[in-house]
Parts: C-alpha cells; structure tokens; sequence
C-alpha cells in the first residue's frame, strides 16, 4: 500500500491511497461475475454478456463493490501504520479503477485536533454544604404513601378529584383529519401534577359508561411533543372509575416497611436524602470544575464527531416518546429544526470529551483487566446478556470494547480532578455579577465550520457521561461513502 498524507486543517487530512492490483483484483471479479449472472443485455443470453461490455456499462457499480471491500480494511492500516488519531470518514473524493494495475482512492479524514494542555488541578469553586430539609423528609414519605395507596372501585357517583379513572381515549388533528392517540383504558390520575390538564378538567363529572368530545388547543408546552400547537378534539369513554386511598403514616406502615418503628423509617428516608444532596453536589461540581477547565480551550472540533454527538442526544430525547412517534413520526422540517439545536451542546460535550481524554494521557491512566471486567459484567447485564465473555467478544469485532476503557479512562480522570479541586464549604453560592461590556469582549468559540449557532459552556453540556459512545468505525463510513 502506498499512501500520501495531507494535513487540511487542524481536525482533517487527506489521504490518498492506492492498493496493488492483487489486492483489489478479488473483489473486482467477484463484483463483476455477480452483474453477469445478474444483467441480460439485448443479443445476449442471460450470464453471457462480455465482460468488456459489462466493465464499460457497470464501472460504477463494479467501483462501488470494491470501495465497499477495500476502503475500510485499508484505512484502518493505514491509521495504524501513520499513527493517525481518526474519528471518522467525512468523505471519499474518487475511487478509480486500473485494471491489472492498481486500485486508487482519496478520502478526507476527520481527526483528533493537537491543542496544549491547560491546567485542571486545583480549580477553585464553591461547595454547597449539604442538609436535609425536612419538607423533603416529609415530601418522600408522601410518596411512600401515594405509593402504597389502594384504588377502590366507585359505581355510585361521578369521577371527583382524587379518583383515578380509566377511558378509551382517542385524539385526533382536527385540519390535518388524522389520529394522534387511540388507547383503551387509558388510565388518568385526577390529582397526578404530571397529567394532561384537559383530560383530567374533562373526566370530572363524568359517570362510568358516559361519553364526551373535547376540542382544545394543544399548548406549546403540552406533554404530548405531537400535540403542540394543534387545532385537537379528544373522544373519551369512561370505563372504570376508583377512588384512590392511602394508608396512615404510622409505626404499622413503617413495620409493612420493613422498619422497627416510625421514626426508624424516618432516619432512614434523611439518611437517603443526605446520600441524594451529596450525589447531586458532587454532579454541580463535576458540571462547574469541568465547565472552568473546558473554558479555557478554542480549538477546532471534528465535524464527524459534533453532528455524530447531536444525534445522539436527539435520539436519547425522542427516545421515552417513540411509542408515540412509530405511528406519527415527526416531519422532516421539525427533525432538522430539533438536531440544529442540539449541535451547540453537542459541541460542549465533543469538547469535553477530547480534552479529558487528554488528561487522562498526561495523568498516564490505564485500566486494569478486573475493573474492566466489572464494567462488562454491569454493561452485559444492561445489555441483557448472559455470557459476559460473548459480550465482550461482540463488543471487540465491533470496535466499542476500547470506547468502554476510554469511558472508564475519562471518569478516573474526572474523580482525580475532583480530588484536587479546592473547594470552598459555603451555605448558599456566590451569585456572579457579570459586566456587559466584559461579556461582549469575550472571543466567541467555534463549534464547527458550517455551524455559527453560539456555543453552550460544559458546564451547561451533558458532563455525566453516563455510557460510552458507540465507535465511530471507519468501515461503516467508508461504506456509506462508498455508496
């Protein structure tokens, strides 16, 4: 393989590549037995076109066949063999043919941009001192009883406050004449804070086996994304109505608990609010050290990665809501409007990312062999696998065991810098006063070359890092490419 190396810009190279003939010949033939046995062409029997007809009328797709063989396995040497920190394929230029000579191509890769290290030990920052308020004692212990509350079958009276009630509901976009939600018993908590408000104000009143239209106006807020904004008209059936009663919050409910008394469920309801207040301290933290360490940085970002990273929250936001989306899937103009917005935070998040995976190589972490194992077993129970040397054997052809270490690498290197954070106990944190005039001196960071849209700080990105990123494979953008 000879290959040729041209630094583009900071986040991407040209690499022209060409492969000898004996590599690229097995596939060329390959492909072109395949659209003989496949193509009749006027004068000739099915498999019995010439091959110099077939080269001349299918070269593109002959082309294609090979690209989809050849670039992947290729560009993986190659990045190997130059030691280049690739996170994707943003483009193949050419792909060209010289039969019983070579097999050339020219592609852009995006990569891992070089920026120097910035300090991230000893950040100074304010740290809440936590307490447990007990409102929030008393708040969980509610939950506990809601929890615990019995529904009770009402057949004497109408649906009042406190009553769950289950319909048959259906909605419908009254302009555009179609159905947004046909569900049989439907179930509507009429106190639930998180319930629809039209459809609980509707069902008071109502009697089991009454029926009712409602026309409203879907808010711009409304729990349903698919309801916003719409002219609805909303077709509900009572079929059962339940009054929903809670026990008493005494020594007998702490013991049905599992507790020797009430107040020994009360001290274990602070002990876990306590446990809570930290967590969620710690996650501020976390979001305010990494956001003052990530500030100081201005470099350029690879393209694949922010639009990659974009996607991903997009579809981690649209996830709770697909049963809903499977049947009326949002349009085009809307997913596009959604993903734009979503590339400003995905920028702060790629950001991060790479500037953590640069402490963790000046820090020089490795992750032993049991704690990686530990992780697997936890990701194969996650992922619903009982062999966890299969899940790690997938997870290896895939390319995702080594974004699993880098995770790890990444979180080790966060606990470090917390460690070394000089953190400051305060009651309640320093408002900032920030002049206009010094805001507006601020250079404003880039987040790609095509996007303008300004750029969140880490501190307002997605910092919990909750699982690793699927690879971002060479072979799967090289085939897309390809085709």
């Amino acid at each position: 393989m000879q290959s040729k190396i041209t630094q583009k810009s900071p986040t991407r190279v040209t690499a022209e590549v060409t492969l000898d003939w004996d590599k690229a010949a097995p596939h060329f033939q390959k492909a072109l037995r395949e659209i003989q046995n496949q193509v009749t062409l006027p004068g000739f029997r099915k498999g019995k076109a010439p091959a110099v007809i077939l080269k001349r009328r299918y070269r593109d797709e002959i082309t294609q066949e090979v690209v989809r063989h050849l670039v992947p396995s290729s560009i993986d040497d190659l990045i190997k063999e130059k030691d280049i920190k690739m996170v994707g394929l943003r483009h193949l230029h050419r792909a060209e043919i010289k039969e019983n000579e070579s097999f050339v191509y020219e592609a852009d890769l995006d990569v891992v941009p070089e920026f120097e290290l910035k300090p991230y030990t000893g950040i100074e920052v304010e740290s809440l001192k936590v307490k447990v308020d007990e409102h929030a004692v008393e708040h969980d212990l509610e939950h506990m009883l809601e929890h615990s509350a019995s529904d009770i079958p009402v057949e004497d009276r109408a649906v009042a406050m406190g009553d769950v009630v289950k319909a048959d509901l259906t909605v419908i976009d009254v302009d555009a004449a179609e159905s947004l939600l046909n569900v049989d018993s439907y179930e509507i908590y009429t106190e639930d804070h998180h319930g629809h408000p039209v459809l609980i104000n509707a069902v008071i009143g109502m009697n089991s086996g009454e029926f009712k239209e409602v026309e409203f106006t879907g808010a711009d807020d409304d729990p349903f994304v698919t309801w916003r904004g719409k002219n609805l008209k909303a077709y509900i059936e009572i079929q059962h109505i339940a009054k929903r009663e809670k026990p008493e919050l005494n020594d007998a409910f702490a013991v049905s608990k599992g507790f020797d008394n009430l107040k020994a469920l009360k001290d274990d309801v602070r002990g876990k609010l306590a446990k809570r207040g930290e967590d969620q301290e710690r996650d501020r933290l976390m979001s305010v050290v990494l956001g003052k360490i990530v500030e100081q940085y201005d470099f350029e970002l690879p393209e694949s990665m922010v639009h990659e990273e974009a996607e991903n929250q997009l579809n981690q936001q649209l996830r709770p809501l697909a049963h809903l989306l499977k049947k009326n899937p949002l349009d085009q103009k809307t997913m596009t409007s959604l993903y734009e917005s979503m590339l400003p935070q995905a920028a702060g998040a790629v950001r991060l990312e790479l500037v953590l995976n640069r402490i963790a190589d000046d820090l020089k972490i490795e992750i032993a062999d049991e704690d990686l194992n530990k992780e697997l077993e936890e990701a194969a129970k996650h992922e619903r696998f009982a062999d966890v040397a299969d899940f790690r054997s997938k997870l290896e052809q895939s390319g995702r065991l080594q974004n699993i270490v880098d995770f790890m690498r990444r979180r080790a290197s966060i606990d470090i810098i917390l460690d070394k954070a000089k953190l400051k106990k305060v009651d309640a944190l320093t408002t900032e006063v920030t002049d206009p005039e010094e805001e507006d001196k601020k250079p404003t960071k880039k987040t790609t070359k095509k996007k303008s849209a300004p750029k969140k700080s880490a501190a307002e990105a997605d910092t919990t890092e909750e699982k690793p990123k699927k690879k971002r494979t060479s072979k799967k953008k090289a085939a897309d490419a390809g085709e």
